[in-house]
């Protein structure tokens, strides 16, 4: 897998020596045997960022600067394999999977080690995971540890039990709703690993290397980042997080000998999807109305109180604060059971949805906005809030007049957004 190239460290030793397995094996990170080569990094250089190098970590220099890192527990562990789930912008530490077993660290960006051996790193702003990787010093050199650090992301077991999804169905003429539209208990095969939060106009600026600068990108970097082009940032994050790609494009003809689905044709492409693939994607619709609801059976996870409770203003809102936002930045509320953040509000999130009589998936927003079908109480609940905010924002927007008898726009062109579109990405747990 070349997207995987996370190996290159097997080979090192703190002494700057190739730590060899045995057959001179190379691994991935997650763990995996992927060729019997040795390469070779160079250890010297400093501050240099490359999403496929690894470093190896060293012990803390007795005169570094001292920080309150805090021991962090795994939130699952699976034989060799652990994840944890950690904050942004929080000093960590992450210590042996088993204290006698000495070992060397190997991570994709700089960090430290204390007396312990135990790893000390700061979290950063942006969601990912990390793959951390420890080779205990035994005779076993095939054995390898590996750490997944979950930056801003939530493990979500959606295999066990049963949840409560929304479908709505077109309203027939002359009717109110459609007698067929309903909740229904769907079971989900897949746990997943998701993103707190909405996926954000920083996040997309890190990625790209690139400022956003438009009308729709003006504002705070942590709000939602709305593009149409999803697979992109999906695949970049992917590759950079040591994964699999979940979105490709191919040829028309070499898709046409595949059974891969598409979400998107083109004049001379496909974009497919491959769900197989260990990779980011967006939820599909089901997931995303399991990842709502986070085990309720009511028409909301706290309940079935709506706007008018007053409840809703706990855990969503649509604008911000200032008439110049199109929406608040992602995580300000409070987040559902599954620990997810704006999960009814914000933004409205693109979901995969299957097309229908067909195998095929297009990215669609979680709420229809015709109003020919019937909506989901979430739904509901989102145009409901949006009509209160516009009517403030309408009358913070109104013109007035200079001393000259011209107009002043006060919004202008902000005024005529109606509400923010966004998406938050989730990949298998395994």
């Amino acid at each position: 897998m070349k997207n995987v190239i996370i190996s290159f460290f097997i080979f090192l030793l703190v002494a700057n020596k190739a730590f060899a397995t045995e057959n001179n094996a190379v691994f991935d990170a997650k763990g995996r045997k992927v060729s019997n080569s040795t390469l070779s990094l160079d250890l010297n250089k400093q501050g240099v960022f490359d999403w496929n190098v690894y470093f190896v970590i060293k012990k803390r220099p007795s005169n570094h600067e001292t920080r309150n890192f805090s021991v962090v527990q795994e939130s699952l562990l699976q034989n060799r394999t652990r994840w944890f789930e950690v904050n942004k912008n929080e000093y960590v530490k992450i210590c042996p999977l088993n204290f006698t077993e000495k070992g060397t660290w190997l991570l994709p960006f700089q960090a430290e080690l204390d007396s312990l051996n135990c790893l000390c790193l700061f979290t950063d702003d942006f969601t990912r995971s990390v793959a951390a990787l420890y080779i205990p010093d035994t005779s076993k050199k095939n054995l390898i540890d590996t750490n997944w650090i979950l930056i801003n992301q939530k493990i979500v077991n959606l295999s066990k039990g049963s949840h409560r999804v929304f479908y709505g169905k077109k309203i027939p003429s002359r009717e109110k709703r459609n007698p067929e539209s309903g909740f229904r208990n769907v079971s989900l095969s897949q746990d997943l690993i998701v993103d707190a939060t909405e996926f954000s106009i920083g996040e997309a600026e890190w990625l790209e290397r690139k400022k956003y600068d438009s009308i729709e990108h003006t504002g705070n970097k942590n709000q939602p980042f709305e593009t149409t082009n999803i697979y992109r940032y999906a695949n970049t994050r992917s590759i950079r997080d040591g994964l699999d790609s979940v979105y490709k494009i191919l040829p028309i003809e070499q898709w046409r000998k595949t059974s891969l689905p598409f979400i998107e044709k083109r004049l001379n492409d496909v974009v497919v999807i491959d769900t197989s693939a260990n990779g980011y994607r967006i939820p599909f619709y089901e997931e995303w109305g399991a990842l709502q609801q986070a085990g309720s059976q009511d028409d909301f996870f706290w309940g079935n109180d709506n706007l008018l409770s007053g409840v809703v203003t706990k855990y969503e809102q649509i604008f911000g604060d200032s008439s110049r936002s199109f929406c608040n930045a992602s995580g300000e509320k409070d987040p559902n059971p599954f620990g997810l953040y704006d999960v009814y509000g914000n933004a409205l999130e693109y979901v995969l949805i299957k097309n229908d009589a067909s195998e095929n998936y297009s990215h669609a927003l979680e709420c229809r906005v015709s109003q020919e079908y019937d909506q989901s109480p979430a739904c509901q609940l989102f145009f409901k809030m949006v009509k209160v905010e516009e009517s403030k924002k309408k009358k913070i927007c109104e013109g007035t007049f200079n001393e000259d008898g011209t107009l002043i726009e006060h919004c202008s062109p902000y005024k005529q957004k109606k509400y923010a579109k966004g998406f938050r990405l989730v990949r298998k747990l395994k």
